[in-house]
C-alpha cells in the first residue's frame, strides 16, 4: 500500500506533482495490493487552502487512489469565521471529499471546538457516509462515540483502519473532557488487538500525545507530526 501526505505543512506544495511513497515496510502479504489512499492531518480550517486541496485531492483519485484518511483536527476554534460558522465551510469540504473515495476521520482533538458533544461530530459525518473511528468512549453512556475500527471496501480489497486518539486528554475542549473517557487498556500494543490483524491491509491512525508502543505490521500513521 502506498500513501500520498498532504498535512497543512505541505498546502504550499499541493499543486506540484506528488510522490507516492510508501509510509512503512510493506508486508509481504499485501505488496501486490494496489491501494492507494491519500492521508491528510491537522487542516485547523485553512480555508484559503480549501480548493487548492480539494484539487489535489481529486487528482490523485483520478489517477488511482481509492481511499481518504483523516487522522484529525478537521476544525480550529482560532478562525473566527469557522466559529462562526460553526465550522460551515469544513463540513462542505468533507462532503465533497467524500464524494470522491471512501473516507476515513480519526477524531483529533480539535473535532470538538463548534460541538463540544462529539456524538454529533460523529452522526453528522456518518450522514454524509464518512467512516469515524477512535478509542474516546463517552462517559455518560460507558459506549464508544465511534468503533476503534473499520473495514473498507477498496476496489476488491479490504483494508482496515484502526483509530487512537491522543491520551492527552486537557488538550480537549473542557466541555469534552467532562463527556469523555479513555480506555486505559489502550494504552499498551498487547492490549490493542485490532492493531495485530493480518488478514487484509491494517492502518493505524494516531492522533498526537499518546504513548503507546505500537506493533511493526501495520502501517502507522501519526497526526502532528509525530513518529
Amino acid at each position: 500500500m502506498t500513501i500520498v501526505p498532504l498535512s497543512r505543512r505541505h498546502l504550499l506544495q499541493l499543486m506540484a506533482a506528488t510522490a507516492l511513497v510508501p509510509l512503512a515496510q510493506v508486508p509481504a502479504f499485501a505488496q501486490d495490493s494496489g491501494v492507494r489512499a491519500v492521508v491528510l492531518s491537522d487542516l485547523h480550517s485553512a480555508y484559503e487552502r480549501f480548493p487548492q486541496l480539494l484539487a489535489a485531492v481529486a487528482a490523485q483519485v483520478e489517477s488511482g487512489a481509492g481511499l481518504i484518511l483523516i487522522n484529525g483536527d478537521v476544525f480550529e476554534l482560532g478562525n473566527v469565521v469557522a466559529t462562526r460558522s460553526a465550522g460551515s465551510v469544513d463540513w462542505a469540504f468533507l462532503e465533497k471529499l467524500a464524494a470522491l473515495a471512501p473516507m476515513v476521520i480519526n477524531i483529533g482533538n480539535h473535532e470538538p471546538d463548534f460541538d463540544n458533544d462529539l456524538a454529533n461530530f460523529v452522526a453528522q459525518a456518518e450522514e454524509m457516509g464518512i467512516f469515524v473511528v477512535s478509542t474516546i468512549v463517552d462517559s455518560r453512556s460507558g459506549a464508544a462515540y465511534a468503533p476503534a475500527e473499520v473495514m473498507v471496501s477498496v476496489g476488491d480489497r479490504q483494508v482496515q483502519i484502526v483509530g487512537i486518539a491522543t491520551d492527552a486528554v486537557s488538550t480537549y475542549p473542557k466541555p469534552t473532557r467532562e463527556m469523555m473517557t479513555m480506555p486505559a487498556s489502550l494504552r499498551t500494543a498487547p492490549s490493542c488487538p485490532c492493531c495485530r490483524k493480518v488478514r487484509c491491509w491494517s492502518v493505524v491512525t494516531i492522533t498526537c500525545g499518546l504513548s503507546m508502543k505500537m506493533p511493526a505490521s501495520p502501517m502507522c500513521i501519526p497526526g502532528h507530526g509525530r513518529a
